[in-house]
């Protein structure tokens, strides 16, 4: 039986066998997790010792586990411990497992909200960010970013963050698609809505009659975050992450495109970004 921290933090915890040989032996369990905010390892490093820290002949035990595909991770060397991983797997329950992973997910999301955006290579795919108006998924990008489960009329969406961050773009909106938290019903028509952070101004992105209602929406996102810094700070985000990336690439694409879009979009055409804005009032200003 896993248990935390009295402090309940997650750098270690207590677990008490309850099967096998090792029953009713309790060890603390000293967590370590990769703190790369978009590695996808899925794995987290438990050194098991008796006693706490201060004892001066622990017995010790190191082992990898995925908490994904619960099972013992590839780096998990030697005999006793791999011995030892083999007795854990078949003492952990389904709770066990979940607490674990949320420790993996707690570690993760810490990274990814501590990280210092110029320094994280993510890779990126330059050509289609900047030859159409495809946006970025930004759990694609960060992936264990903090979601938000919202709930209208008793039904509960996640909200998926979407942005432009082309190189020539001005533009301060997310574009925000629900989808429903209940699988079945996941493949129904998502509705979207925009939202510019610097104007503080809302709309239904797509057209078309909405099923939810978008004063509904603001009231629901609201509960849960501040929409303005939350999404201004997603943004500005992802956008020095590409700008690391091409600047590590040597990827210049600023004056190819400034002259590209030029021919394709007018002055008083709606511009390529979706923000429903002209172009000469949005990203021809980035341009000039």
């Amino acid at each position: 039986m896993l248990s935390l921290n009295e402090e309940n933090t997650i750098d270690y915890f207590h677990y008490t066998f309850e099967l096998g040989s090792h029953k009713l032996e309790t060890y603390r369990g000293d967590v370590n997790v990769c703190d790369n905010p978009i590695c996808q390892c899925n794995s987290i490093n438990i050194q098991f010792s008796t006693g706490e820290p201060d004892d001066q002949h622990p017995l010790i035990f190191k082992v990898n586990l995925d908490v994904v595909n619960r099972s013992v991770g590839d780096s998990t060397s030697g005999t006793i411990n791999r011995n030892f991983a083999l007795a854990l797997m078949d003492d952990l329950s389904n709770e066990d497992w979940k607490v674990l992973y949320s420790i993996y997910a707690s570690a993760k999301l810490y990274a990814t909200e501590s990280m210092n955006p110029k320094k994280v290579e993510v890779p990126f795919s330059a050509d289609e960010i900047e030859s159409d108006t495809s946006l970025i998924l930004l759990h694609e990008i960060l992936p264990y970013v903090r979601k938000i489960l919202i709930t209208i009329d008793g039904r509960q969406y996640w909200v998926c963050e979407n942005y432009c961050i082309r190189t020539i773009c001005s533009c301060t909106e997310a574009v925000l698609i629900c989808i429903p938290g209940d699988p079945k019903e996941q493949s129904s028509k998502q509705d979207s809505f925009a939202f510019d952070y610097k104007e503080n101004k809302w709309r239904t992105f797509r057209v078309g009659e909405p099923q939810i209602e978008l004063n509904a929406f603001i009231n629901a996102i609201s509960e849960k975050i501040d929409p303005k810094d939350h999404y201004k700070k997603h943004h500005e985000m992802l956008r020095i992450l590409y700008s690391s990336y091409r600047r590590r690439n040597n990827i210049d694409v600023a004056v190819s495109n400034k002259h590209a879009i030029r021919k394709k979009v007018g002055r008083n055409d709606l511009c390529f970004c979706g923000s429903g804005k002209k172009y000469k009032k949005c990203c021809m200003l980035a341009t000039d």
